[in-house]
C-alpha cells in the first residue's frame, strides 16, 4: 500500500518539463544576456507553471520594482510544497542574482544536475513499472478464477438471486479498474505525437467512422443474430477497432523513428550555425548529410527559410508536419537561441544530448512493456478459455439439476443459461479494456494506440471463449449424452 500512495502522489523529482525548461533558459543564456532579459524571455515561454512563476518574477522585480533575487526567493517559496526541485532552482538563481555571478556557467551546472536527477527519477519508475505489471499480472489470474468460483458459487448458494451473482462477477473487474487506475496516476506518460499537428486530425478523421461501424456491427449482428453466437459477433465488430489501432501505431512508429535521427541532425545543425551564423546556409549546408527520413521535413524547412518566413513560423511548421513532441519541444530551445544570440554549437550539443538520455530511458521502458503486453496476452487468453470452461460447466450442471430424475442432498440453484450468454460477452468487453489500458498506460507514447489492445483482445478473447464452449460441450455430449445445441442456446 505504501508504494501505490506514492505512486498516486505527485513527484518531488524533476519533470521532463522542468528538464526542457532548464535547457531552455541555459540556451539562452549562452547569448550572454542579463537577469532580467533572461526572466523576459523565459516568461514568454510554454512551459506550464514553469513559466508563470516567471512571470511572477518579472512582475514582482520588474514591475513593481522589488529586488530582482528577491523576487525569486518570494516566488519559490510558492514551490516548496510541490516542487521542491523548482523551489531549489529559483533559490540558487536569486543567489547567483544577488552576487552577479555569471549566470549561463551556473546554468550549465543546473542543466547537468537536472538531467541525472530525471534519470534517476525515470529509473526508479521503471523499477516501479517492473514491480506494478508483475503484480497486475497476479491480480488478473486471481481475477479470473474469482469470476469463475461467483458462476460456480451461484449454484450452492441456494438463492436465484441473479444480482448477487453479478454483483459478485463484476467486484473483480472493479478492483483491477481500480489498479490500472493507480498506474496511470504514477506511471510516466512519454508522450511521442504532437496532438497540435496535422497527423492528428488525419486521425480524427479516421476515428470517428471506425468507432462507429463497430458499434454498429455489434448491435446489428446481435439484435439479428445471423451468426448464432454474441461472442462471434463481438469478435467480428471488433475489427474495426483493431483497424483504427493499426492506423494509429503507423503513426506513433513514422513519428518515433525521427527520435533517432533528431540528435545527430540538432548538433550538426548547431555547429555549422555557430561557424556560418545564417539559417539558410546551414540548412543548406546541413542537408548534404543524410538524416533518414527526417530529410524530407528539413527541405520543407529550407524552402520556407529561402521564402523569408520568419525562422519562428518556420520551425512551428516543422513541428507541426513531423508531429514529434520531442521536436516540438526542443524547437522552442532552438527559435529562442537565435532569437537571442545564443552559441548554437552549445545549444545544438545540449539538445542532441537531452534527447539521446530520453530515446535510452523509453527505449528501457519499451522492453519492460513488450515482456508485460506479451504475458498479458497470453494470461487474457488462458483466463478467459478457463472462464468459459466454467461457465459451460456450469450450465450442464444446472441443466443436471433442475431435471426431476436427479435427487439432491441439498438444494442447489438453477442458474439461468440465457443470464450467463448474456454475462459472458460483457465480461469479455470489460475485461479486454481493462487490459487494453494496462498495457498501454505501461508502454506509454501516442495513447491512440490503445484501439489496437482493445480490438485485439476483444477479438481473441470472443473467439476464444466460443471456441472453449463449443469443444466443452461437445466433450460433455459424449461422456453424459448431453444435447449441446439446448446448451449453446
Amino acid at each position: 500500500m505504501r508504494l501505490l500512495s506514492k505512486l498516486v502522489t505527485k513527484q518531488s523529482s524533476v519533470s521532463r518539463s522542468m528538464l526542457y525548461f532548464v535547457a531552455f533558459l541555459y540556451s539562452v543564456s549562452t547569448g550572454q544576456v542579463s537577469a532580467t532579459e533572461l526572466i523576459n524571455v523565459a516568461r514568454s515561454s510554454d512551459y506550464a507553471h514553469y513559466s508563470r512563476a516567471m512571470r511572477d518574477i518579472y512582475v514582482l522585480g520588474i514591475t513593481w520594482r522589488y529586488n530582482l533575487a528577491h523576487a525569486c526567493e518570494l516566488v519559490a517559496a510558492k514551490f516548496l510544497a510541490k516542487d521542491l526541485a523548482f523551489n531549489q532552482l529559483l533559490m540558487k538563481f536569486a543567489q547567483i542574482i544577488r552576487l552577479g555571478e555569471n549566470l549561463s556557467h551556473f546554468l550549465k551546472q543546473e542543466l547537468e544536475v537536472t538531467i541525472q536527477a530525471y534519470k534517476t527519477y525515470y529509473e526508479k519508475q521503471l523499477e516501479s513499472i517492473k514491480l506494478m505489471t508483475g503484480l497486475y499480472s497476479t491480480m488478473m489470474s486471481t481475477a479470473i478464477f474469482m469470476i469463475a468460483a461467483s458462476i460456480i458459487m451461484g449454484i450452492f448458494s441456494g438463492s436465484a438471486d441473479s444480482n448477487m451473482m453479478m454483483m459478485s462477477i463484476f467486484a473483480s473487474p472493479a478492483g483491477l479498474g481500480a489498479f490500472v487506475f493507480l498506474m496511470y496516476k504514477g506511471f510516466p506518460r512519454d508522450e511521442i505525437v504532437y496532438e497540435n499537428a496535422s497527423i492528428a486530425k488525419g486521425y480524427r478523421l479516421f476515428a470517428y467512422p471506425c468507432i462507429a461501424s463497430s458499434a454498429g456491427i455489434a448491435v446489428l449482428l446481435i439484435t439479428t443474430d445471423i451468426l448464432g453466437s454474441k461472442l462471434l459477433a463481438l469478435a467480428v465488430a471488433a475489427l474495426p477497432l483493431l483497424a483504427l489501432g493499426y492506423y494509429a501505431r503507423r503513426i506513433e512508429n513514422r513519428v518515433y523513428i525521427l527520435n533517432y535521427w533528431y540528435p545527430a541532425f540538432v548538433r550538426y545543425f548547431g555547429e555549422i550555425y555557430s561557424t556560418i551564423g545564417s539559417l539558410r546556409n546551414t540548412l543548406r549546408t546541413a542537408l548534404k548529410s543524410d538524416f533518414g527520413p527526417l530529410n524530407q521535413h528539413l527541405r520543407a524547412l529550407l524552402n520556407r527559410v529561402e521564402n523569408k518566413v520568419s525562422a519562428e513560423d518556420a520551425f512551428e511548421q516543422l513541428s507541426s508536419e513531423t508531429a514529434n513532441r520531442i521536436i516540438a519541444d526542443t524547437n522552442t530551445i532552438i527559435v529562442r537561441g537565435l532569437h537571442k544570440g545564443a552559441n548554437m554549437g552549445t545549444v545544438g550539443f545540449t539538445i542532441a544530448n537531452i534527447v539521446t538520455v530520453l530515446n535510452e530511458l523509453y527505449n528501457r521502458r519499451l522492453q519492460i512493456a513488450k515482456v508485460f503486453d506479451m504475458t498479458l496476452l497470453i494470461l487474457h487468453v488462458l483466463s478467459l478459455a478457463t472462464l468459459s470452461l466454467m461457465a459451460t460447466l456450469t450450465q450442464i450442471f444446472s441443466r443436471l439439476f433442475s431435471s426431476k430424475e436427479v435427487q439432491m442432498i441439498m438444494p442447489l440453484t438453477v442458474v439461468d443459461p440465457a443470464l450467463l450468454q448474456t454475462l459472458l460477452p460483457v465480461i469479455v468487453v470489460v475485461i479486454s479494456i481493462i487490459n487494453a489500458l494496462a498495457g498501454k498506460i505501461a508502454r506509454g507514447g501516442y495513447f491512440k494506440t490503445v484501439w489496437f489492445n482493445l480490438g485485439l483482445y476483444i477479438s481473441i478473447g470472443a473467439a476464444t471463449m466460443y471456441t472453449t464452449d463449443i469443444f466443452m460441450s461437445k466433450l460433455m455430449d459424449l461422456v453424459m449424452n448431453i444435447d449441446p445445441t439446448s446448451i449453446l442456446g
